[in-house]
């Protein structure tokens, strides 16, 4: 047990100088931009900040843990071979439409999901050892499940977050096609419609509209920048209104038409979408009441019933007995 317990300290404390050894060692180029102010635009007006001022502005997995994620990550991307490709396009393809979170990419997402594996492994054991689990293939089955957890943990949460955001997207679009179509008849075109709507509304679609414009500004035309919104949210509402935007542009026909025909669409899908949910709640109620409150309902009605009979059974029986 004791062999055990030196052999994770010393895997542990050789990962750590591992690590401290690839930051200290970093390029120097870094280590100086970092050490020059910054300058930000806000306002339209100019304003220096201070590098420490920037430096607290960023979250604490910005700071602290995303350069050595990054770090470890540039060593591992060297040599990957195809099924590692083929996974990381896929992680890719999730990060995305999970909106990016923390800037992360597939192998950043890939190193995270080894170190957190590691500190769930670490921590299990630890606890092993302190309440002295027997027999030691006890310990490690345990510690086996404490890895595997904790790398399917960030995948699971990551659905999570592309669920998350599709559910936004697909609730958001209707009042956005409204907004878009009044702006539509005011008399504005297509590209200050998106801005206005960009302007008015929050949001991940906001966000995507606000990225197909910065795109068609920087030459991309409108027909890719609006195809790529669809990629990247894979929203399948979503892709059917781009699709009949990108065909009634092609055929000249009114785009404001096109949005108040779609906008009257997916409102009414939105409300069979809440219908079916609400269909399926009593079905969902079924085992709850069956596991957990009949039982209760059972023992709080029969529970006296049974009492009794047991106590007039008991009576009768010391009776018959002298």
């Amino acid at each position: 047990m004791d062999l055990l317990l030196l052999l994770v300290i010393l895997m542990f404390m050789s990962t750590f100088f591992l690590l401290l050894i690839g930051l200290i060692t970093s390029k120097s180029d870094r280590v100086r931009s970092r050490l020059k102010k910054l300058t930000i635009v806000k306002n339209k007006e100019q304003v220096s900040v201070s590098l420490d001022e920037e430096e607290l502005r960023k979250s604490f997995f910005e700071r602290m843990l995303k350069p050595v994620i990054q770090k470890i990550a540039s060593g591992f991307s060297n040599g990957k071979n195809q099924g590692a490709s083929a996974y990381q396009d896929k992680l890719q393809t999730q990060l995305i439409m999970a909106g990016n979170p923390g800037n992360l990419q597939p192998n950043e997402f890939m190193v995270l999901q080894f170190l957190i594996s590691l500190v769930l492994l670490f921590i299990v054991l630890m606890l092993c050892l302190f309440i002295q689990v027997n027999p030691p293939i006890l310990i490690l089955v345990f510690a086996l499940s404490g890895f595997a957890f904790g790398f399917v943990a960030p995948k699971f949460w990551l659905s999570k977050q592309v669920t998350k955001r599709k559910s936004l997207i697909s609730k958001s679009l209707p009042n956005t096609l409204d907004l878009l179509q009044v702006s539509m008849e005011a008399g504005l075109g297509f590209d200050l419609s998106l801005s206005k709507v960009v302007e008015k509304t929050k949001g991940p679609l906001a966000m995507e509209f606000k990225k197909a414009l910065e795109e068609i500004l920087m030459g991309k035309s409108r027909r890719e920048a609006l195809k790529d919104i669809g990629k990247r949210t894979g929203v399948e509402d979503l892709q059917l209104f781009i699709n009949n935007i990108i065909q009634a542009e092609h055929f000249g026909v009114g785009i404001a038409r096109v949005i108040q025909i779609q906008s009257e669409q997916l409102k009414t899908l939105r409300r069979q979408r809440t219908e079916e949910q609400a269909m399926k709640v009593p079905v969902k109620m079924l085992f709850p009441l069956i596991f957990f409150i009949f039982p209760t309902i059972l023992l709080i009605v029969l529970g006296p019933v049974m009492l009794k009979i047991m106590h007039e059974l008991g009576a009768t029986t010391i009776k018959f007995r002298f």
